[in-house]
């Protein structure tokens, strides 16, 4: 009885089989509904790209609407910051979001002159801006011994989901086959 030769198992670990490669093809080439498509026949970006965008903006959110209430700012930034560390640390994390609200505001004008790069970096920015807000979380929780808070508790599960969802999505993946 003969034993069959060994295969390499690194060989094997980087080819893909030809239906795997098709599968992965296929998937890109489905069409979406024609409402996520724009007027040049680009792929938006998903809606959840601007609720993580005003998720990581809430420190200017707040800042904005306690300055423009006019009666005592301190006191409304007060009742939602307890240092200033805090809220200048929400308002850093905002930086990402507003930058990547910049670039999709901007889209057009990136494909027309051919300049899809700066729409590459919206979802490594996106991401970015989850983990520094979730680092502050993690301080903020080791700040307060890490007692029970629903709201740190509310922040941990937004930003795994945030992170889950963001690091599956496809958007300039389709996007890059109808340039």
């Amino acid at each position: 009885m003969s034993m069959p030769e060994p295969t390499p198992k690194a060989a094997n670990t980087q080819r893909k089989s030809p239906q795997e490669t098709a599968k992965k093809a296929k998937r890109h080439e489905e069409l979406l509904p024609l409402h996520r498509y724009d007027d040049e026949g680009r792929v938006k970006p998903p809606v959840i790209y601007y609720w993580v965008i005003a998720y990581l903006m809430r420190g200017v959110i707040i800042v904005l609407g306690a300055s423009g209430m006019g009666v005592d700012t301190k006191a409304v930034l007060g009742a939602f910051y307890s240092s200033h560390t805090q809220l200048y640390a929400h308002l850093f994390i905002g930086i990402p979001a507003i930058y990547s609200f910049f670039i999709l505001s901007y889209r057009k004008q990136f494909y027309d002159n051919e300049k899809i790069f700066w729409l590459r970096t919206v979802k490594p920015t996106l991401i970015l801006g989850i983990v520094l807000d979730f680092t502050l979380a993690i301080f903020l929780a080791i700040e307060s011994l890490w007692s029970f808070s629903i709201l740190l508790g509310a922040t941990f599960f937004l930003n795994s989901t945030f992170i889950f969802i963001l690091t599956k999505s496809e958007w300039i993946s389709r996007n890059e086959q109808t340039i």
